[in-house]
């Protein structure tokens, strides 16, 4: 969602700009890659039983199941909302304060699952989860006095520009790693792993 807005007093001494833009995306996907799957031999047992469940081995041949990788899951929502803000005042026709103010925000919250149903049940499997997130701020304000003489003795122009700059941004990253998990349903929370 953008949206600009732009304002002027009916004697042009006062301007307004305003632009803010906000974004939201949410994204599921699954984590690994299927394409190694391609040189599977035509031959290689199927994926599946007739109950649905993947299989891991045939006649003691087993060289794992590339359809696992679809049980794994990746989650990731990020939001972003940047604003920037511009007033400008004429004082006299030569004298102008201007202030810009700008703001910046991303997050994100990432959510990675290898559920037991994912690996070989001769293995004994374990499941497991990594939870993350994601925070960034930024904010400026810069203020300015803007002085212009023009035809000075008819050959140059005085222009003194004075200002500062108050700024900051912070970040804060979160990563949190679970394993051990003996219940797939439990890979949500950081609390069900061992």
């Amino acid at each position: 969602v953008d949206l600009a807005v732009n304002h002027h007093s009916p004697d042009q001494r006062f301007n307004l700009s305003l632009t803010t833009s906000f974004g939201f995306d949410e994204n599921t996907l699954v984590p690994g890659d299927l394409t190694g799957s391609v040189l599977l031999p035509p031959t290689m047992y199927a994926p599946y039983d007739a109950n649905g469940k993947l299989v891991w081995r045939d006649n003691g041949y087993g060289s794992g199941n590339p359809l696992a990788e679809l049980q794994k899951r990746y989650s990731a929502k990020t939001k972003r909302l940047t604003a920037r803000t511009l007033l400008r005042y004429a004082i006299l026709p030569n004298l102008q304060v201007k202030t810009s103010v700008g703001y910046n925000s991303y997050t994100l919250d990432e959510e990675t699952n290898t559920p037991m149903i994912a690996q070989d049940p001769n293995l004994n499997p374990r499941g497991s989860a990594s939870f993350g997130q994601s925070l960034s701020e930024s904010w400026i304000v810069e203020p300015t006095v803007d002085y212009n003489i023009s035809n000075i003795a008819k050959k140059g122009v005085l222009q003194v520009l004075a200002g500062f700059t108050l700024q900051d941004a912070r970040s804060n990253n979160t990563r949190i790693s679970g394993t051990g998990y003996t219940n797939d349903a439990l890979l949500n929370t950081i609390a069900g792993a061992a």
